[in-house]
């Protein structure tokens, strides 16, 4: 039979090793907690590394107020540049497309312009001179007579012919002259005689 010495000595024995199981214990769980928080700081670290700034919530709450701010307006600039960058690229390429177009281009384009508005002009005449013609149980008229009533039509439309052939050049033509090749002065006074030649 063991004596009342051994047995106590045995349970404090078993005691305290079931103490030190509980502190190794305590100590594997802090270890591995330990880790785990090295593993997540390390990561986080990496990441506002590439980010270039410091974690938010280790800021003071104004200072991240102020970082959000100054986030905010980095990406509102670099949004306005972009734009910038884009509204550049198609004046450019517009300003490209004008430049590449040769001397003949342009006067074929100017010319299409003219005949446009003579074919407008010629049935507005055509019509002016339906519309005011004497009735048709009137003799008819002679050439001449005939001529001189379009003449005097053509006369009272000249003026609003003008205004609209100088509406046409500010809102086709203007926009685009100072693209325009420099033209010599024979060039011009043969752009002048062409035109004069096809009005006639």
């Amino acid at each position: 039979m063991a004596s009342p010495t051994s047995t106590t000595a045995s349970s404090k024995a078993k005691r305290l090793t079931r103490e030190q199981q509980e502190e190794q214990t305590r100590k594997l769980y802090s270890m591995s907690m330990d880790k785990q928080r090295a593993r997540e700081e390390s990561r986080e670290k990496a990441l506002n590394a590439e980010c270039g700034f410091p974690a938010p919530r280790k800021l003071k709450p104004e200072a991240q107020e102020a970082l959000m701010a100054h986030l905010y307006t980095q990406c509102m600039t670099q949004v306005e540049k972009q734009k910038e960058k884009r509204e550049l690229e198609l004046q450019k390429a517009n300003e490209i497309t004008v430049k590449q177009m040769s001397e003949a281009e342009l006067m074929d384009s100017i010319d299409r312009m003219y005949y446009q508005e003579k074919s407008r002009r010629d049935t507005k005449a055509e019509h002016l001179a339906k519309k005011y013609a004497p009735p048709k149980k009137n003799k008819k008229l002679d050439a001449d007579t005939v001529a001189s009533i379009n003449e005097r039509l053509f006369e009272s439309t000249k003026g609003r012919f003008e205004k609209r052939r100088g509406e046409l050049w500010e809102k086709h033509i203007a926009p685009m002259e100072p693209s325009f090749p420099k033209l010599t002065a024979d060039q011009m006074t043969a752009v002048s005689e062409r035109l004069s030649a096809k009005s006639s």
